[in-house]
Formats: C-alpha cells, sequence, structure tokens
C-alpha cells in the first residue's frame, strides 16, 4: 500500500496556552495609556524632522518606537473572533494616535508660516515619494501585516518585529499628512493619507487571515454568530475599494514612465546629428490638448531653426499626440590644458595723422642762417562717403521684435532686441496687412522684420562706430 503523503501546511499553528497569550498581549496593547500616548508622540517628532531633513535613518528610528502596529494587529484578531469589545477598543486607540500624529506634525508644518523661515518651500524626496501610494505599497502593506502577525503568534519569530515595522511604514505616512496641512498643500495630505489608509486596511485583512490560519478560532467557533460573516467581510471590502485608485495611480506611473522613456530616446537620437551636442534634461506639462516640452542642451555651437522643428516632428510621431517643444541651449566652450590656444597677432592698421607734423631741428640754427619754412602736405583728395544702408530695431516699447524666417506669420527665428543693427537687402513685401523688409544679422542670418519697428540710421553712418 502506499503512503500518504501529508498536505504542505505553510503557517505552523500555535497551542492552545500560547492563543490565549496572545489575545492577552494584544488587548493590553490595544488599550489607551500613558505609554501609548508618550510612543506616539516621540515617534511622531521624530518620524516629522527626519522628513523634513530627508533622513531615512532618523525615519527608520521613527518607525521602531511607533506603536500603531499593535492596535491595528488587534483589530484584525477581533474582526476574526467578532470580540465587538475589543474591537472598539484596538479601533479607538488606533483612532487617537493618528489625532496625535496629525496633529503634532501640522504645527511641525506650519512653523514655516509662523517664522518666516520655510526649510520646506523644496520638498525633500523623502516627502514626495509618500504621496504618492502604488499598489506595490499595499503589496509590501499585505506581506508586512501577514509576518507580524505570523511573528506575533511565535514565540520565537519576536525578533522579526522591528523590521515588520519598518516595512510597513504607518508613522511617516502621518506625519506627512500633518506637514502637507501645516503648510497648505491638501495634494501632499491626500496622497500620504491614502498610503496610510492602505496600509491600515492591508494590515488589518492579512493579520486576520494569518491568526486563522495559525489556528485562532474564528466566529464561526464562538457561540454568538450574528453578523459574524459580515464582519469577516468587512476588511476584504475596504481592501478591494483601497486597490482600485492605487492600480489606477500605478498605471498612471507606468504611462509617464514609457513615455518619459520614448520622449528621451527620441532627443538623443535626434541631438546625435548635431556635433558635440548633449542632453541635459527636459520638463513636459500638458496645456489644452499638446503636450509642452521643454529640453535643456549643452551645445557649443547654436541649433538651426530646421533643426529644432525636425526635433518636434520626430517626437510628436513617437508619441502620436501634438507636441510643442522648446530648447534651452546651454554654450559650452572646450579648453584642452594639453593643447593651449595659438595667439594670431592681429594686423596694425595705419591711421592718417590727424594733425600737421611738427619739424623737428636737429640742430639751433645760427643768427646769420634764417629758418627755411616747410609748408603742411595739402590733401589731394578728400574721401567720399560710401552709402550703407542700415538701420536699428526701435520703437517697440522696450518689447522687442521677431525675427522670422518667411515675412508674415511664419515661423520665429529668435527675437531682436530694441538697438539690434540690421542691413537692409533692399527686399519689401506686403503681407498680413504690413509691409516687411528682409535683413541680414551681424552673424549672417537673413529673415524678415517689420518695417514699422526699424528706424534707419543717416544715409552716412557707420554701424560700428555711430560716427
Amino acid at each position: 500500500m502506499q503512503r500518504r503523503l501529508a498536505p504542505i501546511q505553510l503557517f505552523r499553528p500555535v497551542s492552545h496556552q500560547r492563543r490565549d497569550q496572545v489575545i492577552q498581549e494584544l488587548g493590553r496593547a490595544s488599550e489607551l495609556g500613558r505609554d501609548y500616548v508618550l510612543l506616539v508622540l516621540l515617534s511622531c517628532i521624530i518620524a516629522s524632522t527626519g522628513l523634513a531633513l530627508n533622513s531615512a535613518a532618523v525615519i527608520i528610528g521613527a518607525m521602531l518606537i511607533s506603536p500603531l502596529m499593535s492596535p491595528i494587529l488587534g483589530l484584525g484578531l477581533a474582526v476574526l473572533r467578532t470580540d465587538v469589545g475589543n474591537a472598539g477598543r484596538a479601533l479607538a486607540t488606533l483612532t487617537m494616535g493618528v489625532i496625535l500624529s496629525v496633529a503634532v506634525s501640522a504645527m511641525l508644518g506650519a512653523f514655516p508660516t509662523v517664522t518666516g523661515v520655510n526649510f520646506l518651500e523644496a520638498l525633500p524626496s523623502e516627502i514626495v515619494t509618500r504621496t504618492r501610494p502604488t499598489a506595490f505599497d499595499l503589496a509590501v502593506a499585505l506581506a508586512g501585516g501577514a509576518a507580524a502577525a505570523y511573528a506575533l503568534a511565535q514565540p520565537n519569530l519576536s525578533a522579526a518585529l522591528p523590521g515588520v515595522a519598518i516595512a510597513t511604514a504607518l508613522m511617516p505616512p502621518l506625519c506627512v499628512v500633518g506637514l502637507g496641512i501645516g503648510l497648505g498643500r491638501p495634494d501632499i495630505s491626500v496622497g500620504a493619507g491614502l498610503l496610510f489608509l492602505a496600509n491600515f486596511v492591508a494590515i488589518t485583512f492579512a493579520g486576520s487571515i494569518v491568526f486563522r490560519a495559525v489556528g485562532f478560532p474564528s466566529a464561526s467557533a464562538l457561540p454568538d454568530r450574528n453578523g459574524a460573516r459580515i464582519a469577516q467581510i468587512i476588511p476584504l471590502v475596504l481592501l478591494l475599494l483601497v486597490a482600485v485608485p492605487l492600480v489606477a495611480f500605478t498605471a498612471q506611473i507606468i504611462r509617464d514612465v514609457r513615455e518619459n522613456q520614448a520622449i528621451h530616446s527620441t532627443l538623443v537620437n535626434q541631438l546625435s546629428h548635431v556635433s558635440d551636442s548633449t542632453l541635459v534634461g527636459f520638463d513636459k506639462s500638458w496645456t489644452g490638448d499638446h503636450l509642452n516640452i521643454v529640453a535643456s542642451i549643452r551645445s557649443p555651437e547654436e541649433l538651426q531653426y530646421q533643426d529644432a522643428i525636425a526635433v518636434q516632428e520626430a517626437l510628436a510621431e513617437r508619441l502620436d499626440e501634438p507636441v510643442a517643444l522648446v530648447f534651452l541651449i546651454v554654450p559650452v566652450t572646450r579648453l584642452d590644458p594639453l593643447a593651449p590656444p595659438t595667439h594670431t597677432p592681429r594686423p596694425e592698421v595705419a591711421r592718417p595723422p590727424t594733425t600737421s607734423p611738427t619739424p623737428t631741428h636737429t640742430a639751433l640754427p645760427s643768427p646769420t642762417a634764417l629758418p627755411t619754412y616747410t609748408p603742411a602736405p595739402t590733401a589731394t583728395t578728400v574721401p567720399t562717403a560710401t552709402p550703407v544702408s542700415y538701420a536699428v530695431i526701435g520703437a517697440t516699447g522696450g518689447r522687442g521684435v521677431f525675427f522670422r524666417h518667411l515675412p508674415g506669420m511664419s515661423p520665429i527665428v529668435t527675437a531682436l532686441r530694441d538697438g539690434t543693427r540690421v542691413q537692409l537687402t533692399g527686399e519689401r513685401v506686403e503681407s498680413d496687412g504690413r509691409t516687411w523688409v528682409e535683413v541680414i544679422l551681424e552673424d549672417g542670418r537673413v529673415g524678415w522684420v517689420a518695417e514699422s519697428y526699424l528706424v534707419p540710421l543717416s544715409r552716412f553712418q557707420d554701424p560700428a562706430t555711430g560716427d
């Protein structure tokens, strides 16, 4: 005869004596007392300070001190046993801890407003990460709640409880809620509040499941079965309600990551055709029905207008949506100590004398010899000035004027400030009810400017000196 293999039991059951001890321990830990209030206050102060300082080590210390895990596990066990009395005490104790934590952290968050020293003007990463809960946080809370319940039930696994306290992170989200209230940032408070709610519901649900798996009697084994099934279903219903927005947030984050990767790869590929250009970073935002992308790049030379158009079209095609692109170009100068620059002397320009030369004497004349007079050279030819066609930008009220690629409302190449000198080519075109003049900039670029914003220079005026 073949032997039957014993079924594998994932959770090791506990004895009746151990079950009674756990029920008594959680009952005492779920009571509101002086020690509980003191630990909540201290852990809240430590966690709020660690969040403000962006110190993970300080935040971990606050997690180890926080007593919020005990009433949550007590609530999970009370729900399993439909123990209304212990469930009410655990819920009241947890509620008091939540109120104290939020109140203390809110006062700390309001400190910059009172003193005028806003040290939280730029939110630290430890705060920002707790304002965007995802389904992964829910999974961690479920695993942490199961580990906490199992370690508490097994007397030889109590050393694992500190690690569970760090993983579940109950106190930091509450402190972020309070800091958001003190700073007047409801967006921070809502996100962190959802994270704490997810942790609370997940730990309660996972704890009740594990307690039942290790042998704690459920309501079906007790004489009073009124509403037992409803009471046990409540944590599951709450878990599903919390999971819906977390899954939606996770899907949105995944879409954002994919979009950022597509934007980054497209920018890098397009800029590879521009010599020695490097992508520094980019920001994006939605305006109406199109995506705004502001890309910062380092380049030793200025990008041409056609390059920006090509990159914008490539982004729109890759993302399959309208894109408005702006380049912020950081000029780069390369200096190599191993190859010092060579000095090229500037050619000397001979300037005509401004006054008649004064005759020099090598010796005093004798009294009998009168000095001879040498007349100053007279100019035989007066140079005539060559007429030039220059103008300056003006009459814009300090706003400047757009330098366009073509006459009319064509793409803008750059903006010209008042006082900018341009050379006129003599070409004029009527478009959009205006007269457009073709000009040449000092760097050689050719484009069009509205004639009403041009102030002509003197006919024989030198544009370089103004003389």
